[in-house]
């Protein structure tokens, strides 16, 4: 009963607060008409205003929550069957050859009989539907945790695709402008051939970059859109911009572990809960089964002399099963005990396993850190004079095209690289906070953006 009560505060308390969904605990998994209505789901959205809306519709409309949160539904409902007491049955019999008595010849039997379980065998049912209801829900967190993940990872992927789509489409339009020049310099003769087929040779390059980066768009607004149930790859979201992932402590205070409710592990830990009952359960087996009952028998017209004539009997009975099967009940022993290592070493191996994915996302955002610094504060500046400066040179014949061309390239890679940095930050952030639990950013990575933008 203790364990019970403990399973059911820590049910509560997840729902109350989950550890899956740092946002607004008005996403309880709950399957009602109003949630789980197809007519509801169909509605057309005309637009979400960034990332934070996306992931609040994606915990409402979300397919496979949907259906874990119904396995949550129905494992709650078995927790009211295990409280129940078994049917009674209930036997009729008659008599082929009614048997003389004193009272007078037996006509009928009716019987009814009720197993009585032990109560701690009760209990123990009870805490493993408890436990096991506990566990599904759980199992929605961590879904949720997965579907949060993704989103975020759609969105900064595709935050960083706009960027270098800009970046490239600028240079592209810098290397037409160019070409053209070159292309009326030489008609007059002041510019070489070489330099205009280095420029087109630039500009077939770029074209195809540019094509490569704007051909990955559409898989990531489907990606993005099926997580929110919808289909198709239409975009009901404003263009997302890389900004700055701040963090509540230093790079440094990277979290080394996973929060201790984290849902992956409480959901392994709600079926130890339930292994142990099955072990209750399988001990109780070899216990005699307690069973009362009792019989009516129906008597005929009998002798009118007889004091008693054609009065019906009723006998109460006690039975006892006789567990003579030991071998089976060691074996169900046997299976509930190994269930519990299965489960212990399956907590023990999920939890190793998190803190190796919390420390190599804690490297990849730590290097993202070290190549935004790297492109966007040092080379990118850097590239960005001596591009200026080449084409001064160019214009007053102190640099060759060449050398433009070089630097132009450079620093286009440069501005690519800073993105892709910004981005892979963003999206080690998201990684870490499915790994950890809960929410890393002090603020919304997403909100910043939209206040940058707005500045």
């Amino acid at each position: 009963m203790k364990r019970r009560i403990l399973i059911l505060l820590l049910l509560c308390s997840g729902c109350n607060q989950p550890p899956a969904r740092p946002t607004s605990t008005s996403f309880a998994p709950a399957i009602s008409t109003e949630v789980a209505s197809d007519s509801q789901q169909a509605q057309p959205i005309e637009s979400f205003e960034g990332l934070n809306e996306l992931v609040e519709q994606s915990l409402r409309s979300n397919p496979g929550l949907h259906a874990l949160a119904a396995a949550w539904e129905a494992s709650k409902a078995t927790i009211v069957q295990a409280r129940g007491y078994p049917d009674p049955s209930i036997g009729i019999g008659a008599f082929l050859a009614p048997l003389e008595t004193r009272n007078g010849p037996t006509v009928a039997r009716i019987g009814l009989q009720q197993r009585l379980p032990w109560p701690s065998e009760l209990d123990a049912l009870e805490d493993r539907a408890t436990a096991r209801a506990a566990a599904s829900f759980s199992r929605w967190q961590s879904q949720a945790l997965s579907v949060k993940e993704k989103l975020q990872l759609a969105w900064w992927e595709l935050a960083y695709l706009h960027r270098a789509t800009e970046l490239v489409q600028k240079t592209l339009e810098l290397v037409l402008t160019t070409e053209k020049s070159l292309h009326s310099q030489l008609e007059v003769g002041r510019a070489s051939f070489g330099d205009v087929v280095r420029i087109e040779v630039e500009r077939a390059k770029l074209e195809d970059r540019l094509r490569n980066f704007q051909d990955q768009l559409k898989p990531l607004r489907y990606e993005i859109r099926s997580l929110i149930g919808l289909q198709g790859d239409q975009p009901i979201w404003p263009l997302p911009e890389l900004a700055s992932s701040k963090l509540n402590n230093e790079s440094q205070s990277l979290p080394n572990g996973p929060n201790p409710r984290h849902p992956d592990l409480l959901e392994i830990a709600y079926l130890q809960v339930a292994a142990q009952a099955d072990l209750d359960l399988a001990n109780k087996d070899s216990w005699p089964d307690l069973m009362v009952g009792l019989e009516w028998t129906v008597i005929g017209d009998g002798p009118a002399t007889a004091p008693d004539s054609s009065q019906d009997a009723l006998a109460a009975s006690i039975n006892f099963s006789v567990p003579l099967h030991q071998a089976r009940y060691e074996g169900a022993r046997l299976e509930a005990r190994s269930r519990m290592t299965q489960f212990i070493r399956i907590q023990q191996d999920r939890e190793l396993k998190l803190r190796a994915d919390i420390s190599r996302v804690a490297f990849q955002f730590r290097d993202a850190e070290r190549r935004i610094s790297l492109y966007r504060d040092q080379l990118e500046p850097k590239t960005e004079r001596g591009f200026k400066a080449a084409l001064s040179g160019l214009e007053s014949g102190g640099a060759s095209f060449e050398t433009l061309l070089d630097t132009l390239r450079l620093l286009l890679d440069f501005q690519v690289a800073s993105a892709r940095a910004e981005a892979d930050r963003a999206q080690a952030l998201a990684r870490m906070e499915r790994l950890v639990g809960n929410s890393m950013n002090e603020a919304s990575t997403e909100d910043q953006a939209l206040q940058q933008s707005k500045e």
